[in-house]
């Protein structure tokens, strides 16, 4: 059992009536919905069945990025939080533990390693080696559990 310092409130846990999460301390959906909550506003929430895996490059990724000619010469230096920002993000299956997310993602890297390089270069003859040491040298790896779609519209898969 957690311990709650002194001065601060648990929050009751929350549970699932008529399909929907209600927040500990609700007495029923109805009552919830009618407060208001902010997070209820957003109607159709659905989550996904996947997980996010996010790759985040590291400095020398970005090292990497700055010596090539059109940015080096031509466009200027491009910033840590424009690589470290907008993160290239990969859904794999929900039912995947931690440690198998790793090792899908290490026996992968080869691709998604490529992928990286290819949205700042085309040019495969710049990229450099591709190794896992590297992969893990220029890249954090996140995962995240929860996917909530908040889209109006149908999800749409393309092919890639």
């Amino acid at each position: 059992m957690q311990s709650v310092a002194a001065g601060s409130r648990a929050c009751p846990p929350a549970r699932i009536v008529r399909g929907r999460v209600v927040p500990g301390g609700a007495t029923d959906l109805d009552e919830f919905l009618r407060a208001g909550s902010q997070m209820w506003q957003v109607t159709n929430m659905k989550t996904l069945n996947r997980q996010v895996v996010i790759v985040r490059p590291k400095a020398k990724f970005l090292a990497w990025v700055n010596n090539l000619p059109e940015y080096a010469d031509q466009i200027g230096p491009v910033a840590c939080g424009d690589v470290r920002n907008d993160c290239t993000a990969f859904l794999v299956s929900d039912d995947l533990t931690d440690d198998q997310i790793r090792a899908f993602i290490e026996k992968n890297h080869n691709e998604i390693f490529e992928e990286e390089l290819f949205g700042w270069c085309t040019d495969s003859s710049a990229w450099p080696k591709i190794t896992l040491a590297r992969f893990r040298e220029w890249f954090d790896i996140e995962f995240h559990s929860i996917v909530i779609d908040l889209g109006k519209s149908r999800l749409r898969l393309d092919e890639y």
